[in-house]
């Protein structure tokens, strides 16, 4: 089985393709080795708004998690991505890697800025900037975080799985990357990985957390469909796997990952969302889509990542999925919901999404949709 339903309903899609095609605004001045994950302090301006040109042969992708590097350069870590060596105005032609990155840069004088990167950039034989360099598995981007000057990057492992007619892939692990020259050129970053976790059952990093002395991961329970909480002591990043532990359900914190012991966090599981804290209203804020083919944006509160947690309120509709919408197509759906911290405001919430289409002709000849696009928000009060 896939990480969750929507996700495995939409890298279906994306699965034939693979076959078929051979930031941060402002001034923020919380020091990023203590919390990577600060909201800004000023004003979201129009001119620092994120968006995804096509460029440099880059031609749209999914997921869209952020991580602050620095005040104003954030980086933007996308799923399965249309890439072709020379401009072209649709997708045909493209290839299809498992996963691309963009390094986004934004400031008064040269507003925002952002920069495509993938492996053989340029090259007919493009392959993933994560790469497993075994044609068995691939790498899907999740989230991550930058400490000590380090980047972490949190990775869905994923291999075929021909025994399954309709999913024909299925998780084989969870992997944290480490970056340990986030400072230079992104063609020129060390990359080490380590593995999380096993197996298909747990899908650690559907969101991260930098919180105290520890970096918290929530994890989908692909068999129960729920959301529990694991963590790894920041001084232990260089062996997650053996200094895991997670959240039981007599509320101590336990040495693995089991899930018959584990408290449910959040009784619906998401492979893809966000978690992140806002001092104004002294709340964590998860933000993540609704049940699969939703046109809803999805906001809960708690005042401590175990909870309790606030029930699911819509905040958002997505315009792409409204029949009543001029231009309306039944074959558009919107996933890959995120907040993005480093661009909040006081009062604001910076939340991307993605569009796909059901229809391979319309993904490819569709350039309005597959890559994120920025909404800003209303912080929730309580």
């Amino acid at each position: 089985m896939s990480p969750s339903f929507s996700m495995s309903l939409r890298h279906v899609v994306k699965l034939g393709l693979s076959h078929l095609l051979v930031s941060a605004i402002g001034l923020c001045v919380v020091p990023l080795d203590v919390r990577s994950q600060a909201p800004n302090k000023g004003t979201i301006t129009s001119a620092c708004l994120p968006n995804f040109p096509y460029k440099e042969g880059w031609l749209g992708g999914d997921a869209g998690y952020s991580i602050a590097l620095a005040p104003g350069k954030s980086v933007w870590l996308f799923g399965d991505s249309f890439v072709r060596q020379s401009p072209g105005p649709t997708r045909s032609g493209s290839r299809f890697v498992r996963n691309a990155i963009a390094i986004s840069t934004c400031d008064e004088k040269h507003g925002w800025q952002i920069n495509y990167y993938w492996r053989s950039h340029g090259k007919q034989a493009a392959r993933a900037f994560f790469d497993t360099n075994n044609e068995k598995y691939w790498y899907w981007p999740l989230d991550g975080f930058v400490f000590q000057k380090r980047l972490y990057v949190t990775l869905a492992q994923l291999e075929n799985n021909p025994n399954e007619k309709i999913f024909s892939f299925k998780t084989a692990a969870v992997v944290l990357a480490k970056v340990s020259n986030m400072a230079a050129p992104p063609d020129q970053w060390r990359i080490e990985y380590s593995k999380l976790t096993e197996g298909s059952t747990f899908y650690p990093g559907s969101t991260v957390v930098v919180h105290q002395k520890h970096a918290y991961f929530f994890v989908l329970n692909e068999k129960q469909r729920q959301m529990i909480l694991s963590r790894v002591p920041l001084e232990k990043l260089d062996e997650p796997a053996a200094n895991l532990q997670y959240f039981a359900k007599d509320k101590t914190w336990k040495r693995g990952l089991n899930g018959a012991d584990a408290l449910v966090i959040i009784e619906t599981g998401h492979s893809e969302m966000s978690v992140r804290y806002h001092p104004k209203i002294k709340q964590w804020v998860a933000v993540t889509g609704g049940d699969f083919m939703s046109n809803k944006i999805m906001m809960r509160t708690a005042p401590d990542l175990t909870g309790p947690w606030s029930q699911w309120q819509a905040v958002h509709e997505f315009s792409e999925m409204n029949p009543k919408a001029v231009g309306h197509d039944p074959d558009t759906w919107c996933y890959a919901v995120k907040e993005h911290i480093e661009f909040a405001s006081p009062d604001k919430l910076l939340i991307t999404y993605a569009c796909n289409s059901f229809k391979f002709e319309k993904q490819v000849a569709n350039m309005s949709i597959y890559r994120p696009k920025a909404v800003l928000l209303e912080l929730p009060l309580k």
